[in-house]
C-alpha cells in the first residue's frame, strides 16, 4: 500500500467556512470587496493572499524580492502568486517558522477554482508538496 505524505489542500468558495481546525492553514484569496470576518482563533494560521497572479523578478536586481537568487534560477523563475505563496508555506513549515499544521484550506471565489486547480497542476514544486483533496479529515 502507498501512503501519500504530501499536505493536503482543497480549493473552495467562501462561504460556508469549515470549522477553525487548529491543525489547519486558511489561505484567503482573491476576495476583494467581500471582506469576511475570519477569526484566527482555532486555526494553525490564518492569511489573506493577494491574487493568482505571476510574480515577477526585481528589474533593476534580476533577483525575486524575497529571494537570494537570481533571474533564470528554476525555484525562482516567473511563477504564478499562488504557487510562491504556497512554497513559502511549505518551507516556513519544515523550517519550524510556523506551527505545525496537516492541511491547508485555500478559500476563494468558486469562478476562479478551476483556473487556479490547472495554475496548481502546473506547478511541479506544489504538486511534490501537496496533493489536492475533496475533503479534510
Amino acid at each position: 500500500m502507498w501512503l501519500d505524505a504530501r499536505i493536503p489542500l482543497r480549493l473552495q468558495p467562501p462561504a460556508p467556512l469549515p470549522a477553525p481546525d487548529p491543525d489547519g492553514v486558511l489561505l484567503l484569496m482573491g476576495l476583494g470587496e467581500q471582506e469576511l470576518i475570519v477569526s484566527e482563533a482555532g486555526w494553525s494560521m490564518v492569511r489573506r493572499l493577494s491574487d493568482i497572479g505571476s510574480a515577477a523578478p526585481d528589474r533593476r536586481t534580476g533577483m525575486m524580492a524575497d529571494s537570494a537568487h537570481r533571474l533564470g534560477c528554476a525555484c525562482c523563475a516567473r511563477r504564478p502568486e499562488l504557487a510562491l505563496r504556497l512554497s513559502d508555506l511549505f518551507v516556513q513549515r519544515v523550517r519550524g517558522e510556523l506551527r505545525p499544521f496537516r492541511h491547508v484550506v485555500l478559500a476563494m471565489p468558486a469562478r476562479e477554482i478551476e483556473a487556479a486547480l490547472k495554475l496548481l497542476a502546473a506547478e511541479p514544486l506544489v504538486t511534490a508538496r501537496y496533493r489536492l483533496a475533496d475533503a479534510l479529515g
